[in-house]
């Protein structure tokens, strides 16, 4: 068990993951994320947590919105999905959240994802970038859903979507265009513009989907510019 500075509470973490390496090492998880999540959540909607992998952001969310508001939190690698559950439970915030153990792409259905045991955090439903530099990667079979059927099942009114999918991410937004439309949430998301091309998609595409729909998009840079092609992150805001 890891505690992490600015993250109240005890986490578990696969020995192997790469993530507890840095925490281990570092003291803290991605504080500028951190930040941004305290900064834009909405405690009074929903969140939604797209690639959650053991769960460090999702509990955050989840300590911050209020009242009956929950946390949608979406990861698909099994062992991964055990610790989410188990870092919730162990936080005693099980009642903010909805699990979904598969992946949010653009069309429901059954979709091939490579993995490495014990390192999920490098999970992609493109062809594998890891190369087994990390260690050996294998293929399973996994559940996929829309973020729009998600969140129209359960009934939610998502303020914040955080996404980070290694590639996906054009995937998820298209599969939640009717969310971005409707509901608006801020977007953060990392892009990183190889993993996207290696999905059929690029930087430019997303920045592009998301501002037809009506988002103003920056790099959490301190210039806020996005040169494509881009690798950061990004925040989307709706245009009010």
């Amino acid at each position: 068990m890891v505690e992490i500075k600015d993250l109240p509470g005890t986490y578990e973490i696969d020995i192997r993951s790469r993530i507890l390496r840095r925490i281990l090492l570092e003291k803290e998880y991605e504080p500028e994320i951190v930040a941004l999540i305290k900064q834009q959540v909405e405690a009074g909607r929903d969140a939604i947590n797209v690639g959650a992998n053991v769960g460090i952001f999702a509990v955050l969310l989840a300590r911050l919105i209020k009242d009956n508001r929950k946390v949608l939190a979406v990861e698909p690698t099994p062992l991964a999905f055990g610790h989410l559950v188990n870092n919730f439970k162990r936080n005693d915030l099980s009642d903010k959240a909805i699990f979904y153990n598969g992946v949010c792409g653009d069309s429901a259905g059954q979709y091939q994802l490579n993995t490495i045991v014990g390192k999920e955090e490098f999970s992609s439903i493109g062809d594998s970038y890891m190369n087994n530099a990390y260690g050996n990667v294998i293929q399973i079979q996994v559940e996929g859903e829309t973020v729009d059927s998600l969140v129209t099942k359960s009934g939610l009114d998502p303020g914040l979507m955080l996404v980070d999918v290694e590639g996906a991410e054009m995937k998820v937004l298209k599969g939640a265009a009717s969310v971005l439309k409707n509901n608006k949430p801020i977007v953060i998301s990392e892009l990183v513009n190889d993993f996207l091309v290696g999905q059929g998609s690029s930087s430019e595409e997303v920045v592009r989907f998301l501002e037809d729909l009506g988002y103003e998009v920056k790099s959490t840079d301190d210039d806020g510019a996005i040169r494509h092609p881009f690798t950061g992150n990004i925040i989307a805001k709706p245009n009010r």
